[in-house]
């Protein structure tokens, strides 16, 4: 079975930094599950989601592309569908057009999005799957649900 998930964006950005470099996809199900992430997303994005706050079986979905090496650099989650007991995360990446200005400094573009828990159903082991719009795997994994 397929269907849409209503999403609500919290924060999309893309600040200056150089830390982390590494992108990162993943679900955040609790409120203390920001503190594992703290070496992982940039800061304002840990206090963007710490802020938005997660009520019961809410569920928070964080695409952050990693360091970009200048400005114009965008990602975005398009669409969160449950398939095949699973939910799958459709994500783009955006970059800038050929001979766009761009500030020659490092960006970090994130994009967070809650998902209402009366959305998800049920309880247990979550299984998730990030896809690019090429239909490559970003990141995949099973979280607990409280």
């Amino acid at each position: 079975m397929l269907a849409a998930l209503p999403f609500t964006t919290i924060a999309q950005q893309a600040p200056l930094g150089d830390e982390p470099s590494d992108p990162l996809y993943t679900l955040v199900v609790r409120a203390d599950g920001w503190d594992g992430l703290r070496e992982q997303l940039p800061d304002c994005a840990i206090d963007a989601g710490s802020r938005a706050g997660l009520s019961e079986n809410d569920l928070i979905v964080v695409a952050f592309s990693g360091i970009q090496d200048h400005s114009g650099y965008s990602v975005t989650i398009e669409s969160i569908v449950w398939k095949d007991d699973a939910l799958v995360i459709s994500v783009v990446h955006t970059t800038p057009p050929p001979g766009k200005i761009v500030e020659p400094a490092s960006t970090l573009p994130y994009h967070l999005a809650a998902v209402p828990g009366k959305e998800l159903g049920g309880s247990g082991p979550l299984t998730f799957t990030f896809r690019d719009s090429q239909g490559g795997t970003l990141g995949e994994g099973t979280i607990s649900r409280p």
